[in-house]
């Protein structure tokens, strides 16, 4: 608690300051955060796109690379550490952006642990946002297979379905 309450805390900040449209204090409160968690996974997914919607492109995109730079630092030490190869990899796609580097984490995360439907949904979600959409619906119809009870994974394959049918 004696970290997590101040980030909870430093991340409503952040999303009062993008809402009411306040970049500065966002900005400031966004560098809190990342001096809570250096890779703060669930800030990049959640706010950083609510803050690029909101017109504070610079702001998301710093903290985003802040985040994805930080996170290969601790790859360096940590190779085999596949739940941070996976989400950075998740948070790049939320965020549409360094999706090469999201493509090598996420191949690596499910080389590290092939049995994970969660890593292996990761890896659809970039595959399809690089336009490689059939790749994406059969790694996804894979993940289902082995996990049918995630609504997410048949979510993601209607999408993914969707996008090759249309004319």
């Amino acid at each position: 608690a004696y970290v997590t309450l101040p980030l909870y805390v430093q991340r409503i900040a952040v999303d009062a300051a993008v809402r009411a449209g306040q970049e500065s204090k966002a900005l400031r409160y966004t560098q809190r955060v990342l001096e809570l968690n250096a890779i703060d996974i669930d800030f990049a997914e959640r706010l950083l796109p609510k803050a690029r919607e909101a017109g504070m492109t610079k702001l998301a995109d710093q903290a985003l690379d802040q985040i994805i730079d930080r996170g290969l630092v601790h790859l360096q030490t940590f190779p085999l550490d596949a739940t941070v190869s996976n989400n950075l990899a998740w948070a790049a796609a939320m965020n549409q952006r360094r999706l090469d580097e999201a493509l090598e984490l996420s191949e690596r995360a499910v080389y590290l642990e092939p049995d994970s439907a969660i890593y292996r949904d990761t890896l659809a979600e970039v595959l399809f946002l690089l336009g490689r959409v059939r790749e994406a619906l059969q790694i996804e119809q894979w993940c289902v297979l082995d996990d049918p009870d995630q609504w997410h994974l048949h979510e993601q394959i209607k999408k993914y379905r969707e996008l090759l049918t249309e004319p």
